[in-house]
């Protein structure tokens, strides 16, 4: 999706791209939602439940550093990175127990980030494109 948008963004346009954000909130989760989506996924539990149309997987989340690099993966010049979408309460558990802790780990935990780009020059992605060997041969 990121390469279709790439080829038809206008030259000079910029592109504005929000995606789920990897946060702490989600890490201290992952063994969870890793079960919930492997038990979600077998499709005679599936049946069981009374539901009958299959499980689609919809959300991939991103660190911010992955987001980056795959941006720049496809050709995209990242001008800014930003957080957004905190959720503003404590986490849950840990809040109750040990309240200080909940407020950081709802503060830390921004839900989606946005990416705003530019496409590279061609001169640019040429320059990331070529070996090392023969960028110095040239240079020689």
């Amino acid at each position: 999706m990121l390469c279709e948008m790439y080829r038809v963004l206008k030259p000079g346009g910029l592109l504005m791209c929000s995606v789920p954000c990897l946060n702490i909130a989600r890490i201290i989760a992952l063994p969870w939602l890793v079960l919930r989506d492997w038990l979600k996924r077998r499709a005679w539990l599936r049946r069981l439940a009374g539901k009958t149309e299959p499980f689609e997987f919809y959300q991939y989340v991103y660190a911010p550093w992955t987001y980056r690099r795959l941006l720049k993966k496809v050709g995209f010049e990242v001008i800014a990175l930003r957080p957004y979408g905190y959720r503003g309460r404590r986490a849950p558990r840990l809040g109750v127990r040990w309240p200080i802790i909940g407020h950081a780990i709802a503060f830390f935990s921004p839900h989606m980030m946005m990416a705003i780009c530019r496409p590279q020059s061609a001169a640019e992605r040429m320059s990331h494109r070529r070996s090392p060997t023969l960028a110095q041969e040239e240079a020689a």
